[in-house]
């Protein structure tokens, strides 16, 4: 059997093979793929419902209605139609983002929980900004997210 040999004069592939002895290590860690993304499966209609209901005295107090949630591929959007001074309501639009997503553009407000990145029109009320993240807070663990191949 013959061996190509390193210009110190030891078969190649020796050095590899003691650095694995003393580290234990055969192969690379492959890196993080900033490519992954992660679905939203079906059947998270009644989390998310819980994690976005916003208590009904809240709503009133701040003159506000919710529209219909809906749950896209890899993020969920809500809106709340919050009457102001003028002609037309203002409707604030809430997204639940997976915690890698890209962030959104700047001046948007952004908020982190253990499962979501939560992204808040910036004009919309503190209150209910609040109150969304507690309530996303409380019922994120029934939240399950599907990882993408």
């Amino acid at each position: 059997m013959m061996f190509a040999l390193n210009s110190a004069g030891y078969p190649r592939g020796i050095l590899v093979l003691f650095v694995i002895g003393l580290t234990g290590v055969s192969h690379a860690e492959p890196a993080t793929d900033a490519k992954v993304r992660y679905a939203i499966p079906p059947g998270q209609e009644k989390v998310v419902r819980q994690m976005l209901t916003v208590p009904v005295e809240l709503m009133k107090a701040k003159d506000c209605g919710a529209k219909n949630i809906k749950i896209e591929r890899t993020q969920i959007v809500h809106a709340f139609r919050c009457a102001q001074s003028g002609p037309k309501p203002h409707v604030w639009p809430v997204s639940l983002r997976h915690p890698t997503a890209a962030l959104p553009s700047k001046g948007q407000l952004v908020r982190r929980t253990v499962q979501f990145t939560l992204v808040f029109h910036p004009e919309m009320d503190l209150k209910l900004t609040q109150v969304i993240e507690e309530q996303v807070r409380r019922y994120e663990a029934d939240f399950e997210w599907r990882e993408l191949q």
